[in-house]
């Protein structure tokens, strides 16, 4: 038969593991909840590159799915690589028109620039990628201003000075 005291730290150390067990489930649940909420620490915990730089290099690597993964795990639309590329300038280089449309449908700034003026447009026509040019003109993306006409003065018209000139 058990004395009071013996019942009361039975009752207790009873009371104590299943507190314990419960407060441990709880844990990892909250756990659990923090990381799928946060896809940036999960990425940390698995080692897996953040959201952005996944959209960016699957932008350049004709990976549909790819960009629509790390959308989905938060990438910002407009991220800049170490070039200032953005996807939607990494998508119209590598001349895949079908996530060029898929990034400018979810509203993609179609005339950002690199931080050196190039935008999607000038990377599109630079290389030649004309369906994406087509599907950029269709967006409303802001024509390349052709490069000024170089003044030649080794033009019969417009001969150098009497000073300047070679012998």
């Amino acid at each position: 038969m058990l004395l009071p005291a013996q019942a009361d730290t039975v009752a207790g150390d009873a009371m104590k593991s299943y507190l314990q067990s419960h407060v441990e489930l709880l844990v990892v649940m909250l756990i659990a909840l923090f990381v799928a909420a946060q896809p940036k620490l999960y990425d940390y915990v698995a080692g897996r590159p953040e959201p952005d730089v996944r959209l960016i290099t699957a932008a350049n690597s004709h990976d549909a799915d790819g960009v629509r993964e790390a959308l989905r795990d938060g990438a910002y639309l407009e991220y800049r690589d170490d070039s200032g590329e953005t996807p939607l300038i990494a998508a119209a280089r590598t001349g895949d028109a079908a996530i060029v449309s898929q990034l400018l449908s979810l509203g993609s700034d179609i005339n950002a620039d690199d931080g050196r003026g190039r935008t999607a447009m000038s990377f599109a026509e630079m290389f030649q990628q004309d369906d994406v040019v087509r599907l950029l003109v269709q967006h409303g993306a802001r024509p390349v201003m052709p490069p000024a006409p170089k003044d030649d003065c080794a033009a019969e018209d417009n001969p150098a000075p009497p000073l300047l000139a070679r012998s």
